[in-house]
Parts: C-alpha cells; sequence; structure tokens
C-alpha cells in the first residue's frame, strides 16, 4: 500500500534548480541529500529548467570544469539510485546537466512545447527509453 511507505509519507525535499548549475549548488544539492526526505522534486525558474554547467565561466577557467562534471556525476548517480522518488517539473529549456537532471527522474512532469534551446522532448523520449527489448 503506497500510504504506508514512510518515505512517500515524509515532506519532499524541494529543489528550485538555478538557470546554470555551478559547484556551490552541485555541493549544496548533494549534501541537502544526506538528509532522510520524502519524494525529491526538481523545479526550474521561469524561463528554463536548468540548461547545465555555466560553460562561460568554465571557458574563462573561473570554475574547474572537469572536476564540476565528476561532481554532477556523481550527484545524477545519488539521484537515480537513491531511496526516494524523483519528480522532475520541465518547464522551459533543458540543456547539459538539466536534461541529465530530468533523465534520472522517476516521473517527468514536462509542459510540451518545443524548447527555445536544447532537446525537443521527441527527440530525447527514444534515447532515454533505452533498450526495450525483451531478450
Amino acid at each position: 500500500m503506497v500510504a504506508a511507505d514512510p518515505v512517500l509519507r515524509t515532506a519532499p525535499l524541494i529543489f528550485d534548480l538555478p538557470e546554470t548549475i555551478g559547484p556551490e549548488w552541485i555541493h549544496s544539492a548533494s549534501e541537502r541529500l544526506r538528509q532522510p526526505s520524502g519524494p525529491v522534486v526538481l523545479r526550474g525558474g521561469d524561463t528554463a529548467f536548468c540548461r547545465g554547467l555555466p560553460l562561460e565561466l568554465a571557458e574563462a577557467g573561473v570554475i574547474d570544469a572537469p572536476a564540476a562534471i565528476q561532481a554532477l556525476a556523481a550527484l545524477l548517480t545519488r539521484l537515480e539510485r537513491g531511496p526516494q522518488p524523483v519528480i522532475a517539473i520541465v518547464e522551459g529549456d533543458a540543456m547539459g546537466g538539466g536534461v541529465g537532471l530530468a533523465a534520472v527522474a522517476d516521473v517527468v512532469i514536462a509542459l510540451l512545447q518545443p524548447p527555445a534551446q536544447g532537446l525537443r522532448p521527441d527527440v530525447y523520449s527514444a534515447g532515454c527509453l533505452g533498450d526495450t527489448s525483451l531478450g
């Protein structure tokens, strides 16, 4: 019975995603995930779900891109393998790490209109399905 599941009876952990996710946000999100919680909810801002790492800062050498990518990969793995269900509310552009955040979600609620930038839902869905063969 779903109502008896203690994870689903615990308050959700809500992440309001910034337009781009830098090392500080990734570290903060990783720390927040260490605390027991109910479902994890990922939601974006007014113009984008998430556009991933700030590439302009990586190109300028302001952030260590390889370290940030490694930290993001660890966060995505934790979200994907964690005990809490992950819900992504995708409205607006999803690019780079934002696509990764949506991909690891157990449930994705998406506004079905072509984004200004990023992957179209019809193009991305085929990649998300992976190997659907039964044999």
